[in-house]
């Protein structure tokens, strides 16, 4: 198949032409993988047993067939484009389907090489990842199920405490109206004050709790939400509207502070990272023990690699090492007793990914936390 070529390496050094070509058809012919030499046409001069086997064509089949005739997902343009890029870097790897004979396909990892072939043909090695890629996407579809399931169930059990006030609320303001009502006295005023401001005070706390659910419901929303609409966006600016829209009780109980190195810009929703760095700038609020005022510290820079790096930093009671596997899963929080529903940093976590970025936390306890953010730059000129 080699046209006569020797070889070179020291295994072969001191060998004839011959038996250098005997050995490689020995393993041409014994490769588990596919080989094939393509023309400078895009044409089959030659295949292996393997190759043959993985297609389910015979080789005289197989030879002369057009590499169209195989390739099963690309349109002839994509076609052609990726044959110009072949051609000018003489050597490619990729992920690609190929079509059988019988019509089925076949998921295969192409890698070809040009040199030392001078004369335009090319020589492509085709592995079969069929039964690696369904066995990945079985495991991926355990773990989406796993995620679904706990998900679910967070749910379940957020949503039923509040809706369980709702009811019990609800039920109570009934039966003081209903017993305001059926009272013989209602004229009298006392009691009908009473009775209206037990019932008033219920439906009060039925609001609430409704509040909590529908809280629950919006945040839910944006871990499902797809991409959002991108532009280019400024870190520093980002920080200092959230600065601007942090709710009163978090910016009552630190010191913030800004440290800025200037974040390269990043091709992302100007609103979802507000979002994040808000949440971010309230959990480390909420993370300074009553009867201090915390130290929150806020710094840009440029992450490694060129990104765009956002790191909020604060001196509060830390994470447990056990919680922090834990802490970006939906409803996982440390401070349920306190109203948290384990969605913020989910949340975060969530928006940071869509953006193709990176969120991840450093903390001691007792002396504070770290999360960083990482996001791509913005291409230039964007």
């Amino acid at each position: 198949m080699w046209g006569g070529e020797g070889p070179r390496g020291p295994i072969l050094d001191g060998m004839t032409i011959g038996d250098q070509a005997s050995i490689l058809d020995v393993l041409y012919e014994t490769s588990l993988d596919g080989v094939w030499l393509v023309s400078e046409d895009r044409r089959l001069l030659d295949v292996n047993r393997a190759a043959c086997t993985m297609l389910g064509y015979t080789r005289s089949e197989m030879l002369g067939l057009s590499i169209r005739d195989i390739e099963a997902d690309e349109t002839p343009d994509e076609y052609e484009e990726h044959h110009a890029r072949i051609l000018q870097a003489r050597r490619d790897r990729f992920q690609a389907r190929h079509r059988r004979k019988d019509g089925s396909l076949v998921e295969v990892e192409v890698s070809l090489q040009q040199a030392p072939l001078h004369d335009g043909r090319v020589a492509c090695f085709i592995r079969d990842m069929t039964a690696q890629r369904t066995a990945e996407r079985k495991v991926a579809e355990s773990q989406r199920l796993a995620a679904l399931g706990t998900l679910v169930a967070g749910v379940a059990h957020e949503v039923n405490n509040p809706l369980a006030a709702v009811l019990a609320h609800q039920s109570i303001a009934i039966e003081e109206l209903t017993d305001l009502l059926r009272d013989p006295a209602v004229a009298d005023r006392e009691k009908v004050e009473q009775c209206v401001g037990r019932a008033l005070e219920s439906l009060r706390e039925a609001v609430a709790s409704s509040q909590r659910i529908a809280r629950i419901v919006r945040d839910l929303s944006v871990l499902g939400r797809r991409d959002p609409r991108r532009s280019p966006v400024s870190p520093g600016e980002v920080v200092a509207e959230a600065l601007h829209v942090l709710p009163l009780p978090a910016v009552e109980r630190v010191r913030t502070s800004v440290v800025d190195r200037r974040a390269p810009t990043v091709m992302a929703s100007h609103g979802q990272l507000v979002q994040v760095v808000v949440n971010l700038l309230a959990n480390a609020a909420e993370s300074i023990p009553a009867g201090r005022i915390g130290e929150v510290v806020v710094r840009l820079s440029t992450g490694d690699g060129g990104t765009a790096r956002i790191e909020v930093s604060d001196d509060g009671c830390g994470v447990a090492p056990s919680a922090i596997p834990r802490i970006f899963e939906p409803f996982f929080t440390t401070r349920r007793a306190a109203g948290g529903t384990g969605l913020g940093l989910a949340i975060c976590h969530a928006i940071v990914s869509t953006h193709g970025g990176t969120l991840t936390v450093e903390s001691e306890v007792g002396k504070g936390s770290t999360f960083r953010v990482e996001l791509p730059a913005a291409p230039v000129g964007a």
